[in-house]
């Protein structure tokens, strides 16, 4: 029978996402073994079971791919942060966090294996930049003070960067800590900063 038009359109790109799955893979199981520097095509090739050529077509080099990862992830937190409206009075900060949680955790041997590898702090330096291009984009085209912007642009870092570095720690070394709890903690100290989320003991 013959193949028509459509039908290869659609055996080629179910073609393309096997091998750029198996390419994927590959990497993620060379991580496990050695630093992501040592890492190189061939050995993401022979994992993979493909030769070099076909790594080449999908991509220029090691870094390539992973910035192809990052951007992945990266995507998946946009729509989530587009709804981070600090302005509206019916914005849920339990409700952005429960899906913050989910995304998370639909990836989390993702993040586990960029942060065994030291790639994390730079994925989410990625993520830290949209937070903070969303929250500023909200608010700069009404304030024309620039003294004033500069201080939300200060405090839209220190929000962003202190979400993201309980992110990096908790996923670093969750202790005995769940991601439910987690969510909690890091919503609370969103809305309510450290008075009113830890209870520091008072000196007798």
């Amino acid at each position: 029978m013959n193949r028509t038009y459509s039908d290869s359109s659609n055996y080629q790109d179910k073609r393309v996402i096997r091998s750029k799955k198996a390419i994927r893979e590959a990497f993620f199981a060379e991580l496990q073994k050695k630093d992501y520097g040592k890492i190189t095509i061939t050995d993401i090739a022979n994992e993979a079971g493909i030769n070099r050529k076909t790594f080449y077509t999908y991509y220029d080099g090691v870094e390539d791919l992973l910035e192809e990862i990052e951007t992945e992830l990266i995507d998946k937190f946009r729509p989530l942060f587009s709804t981070l409206n600090l302005k509206s009075t019916t914005f849920s900060a339990r409700d952005f966090f429960d899906k913050f949680n989910q995304l998370v955790r639909d990836d989390f041997e993702v993040y586990h294996l960029l942060n065994q590898c030291g790639q994390l702090a730079h994925l989410l330096g990625k993520v830290q930049a949209l937070v903070v291009d969303i929250i500023m984009s909200q608010v700069e085209v009404e304030i024309n003070d620039h003294h004033e912007l500069a201080r939300l642009t200060l405090m839209s870092q220190y929000v962003a960067a202190g979400i993201l570095s309980m992110v990096s720690c908790w996923i670093a070394e969750p202790g005995d800590i769940s991601l439910d709890e987690f969510t909690d903690l890091a919503g609370s100290l969103t809305l309510y900063g450290l008075n009113r989320t830890v209870i520091i003991p008072s000196k007798k």
